[in-house]
């Protein structure tokens, strides 16, 4: 009783596009605003933070960085949705029981990533930086909570009916 994962035809192309789209700029979108809030949370209650931002040593000013600022949480959006859609494709072609079923797949996917993609790269930066511990636990609970909507958003719009639940 497989599931067969090969879809054909112009329909499922634009369907696994429009998925792709969506799921990336609802994802971009998320993330710039967990960035803006958790930024601005943290800079109102700990303002030591936004004095270690403006270090010129370490960070480049604001204001040439605006862009990126931007642009960034697209780009990480768009390579999660890439990589969920693998995981997805893999976990049904495989015919894994996966241990959650749609959203909380999602979510055991997005701890994955982080694990995986993102917590390396935050040890890298707090060891090749000169910033304090308070920057770089608040860097990783961004990072966390960014991935998780991402995780979130993304299980809902790919939400597959093809996985198969342990606890169905």
């Amino acid at each position: 009783d497989r599931v067969s994962t090969q879809s054909t035809g112009p329909t499922a192309q634009t369907t696994m596009s429009q998925k792709f789209l969506v799921s990336t700029v609802l994802c971009g979108a998320s993330n710039l605003l967990v960035q803006v809030f958790i930024q601005l949370y943290f800079q109102i209650n700990h303002p030591s933070i936004e004095d270690e931002y403006k270090n010129a040593a370490t960070f480049r000013p604001f204001r040439i960085s605006l862009g990126y600022f931007f642009i960034q949480p697209l780009v990480l959006a768009a390579f999660f949705v890439l990589f969920y859609s693998q995981f997805e494709q893999l976990v049904v072609r495989l015919d894994v029981a996966v241990p959650f079923y749609k959203t909380a797949h999602g979510l055991y996917f997005t701890h994955l990533f982080w694990v995986t993609a993102v917590l390396p790269q935050e040890f890298h930066t707090f060891f090749t930086f000169q910033i304090s511990h308070k920057l770089f636990y608040f860097s990783l609970l961004q990072s966390f909570v960014a991935t998780t909507l991402m995780g979130l958003l993304v299980s809902k719009v790919y939400g597959s009916d093809k996985l198969k639940s342990r606890v169905e």
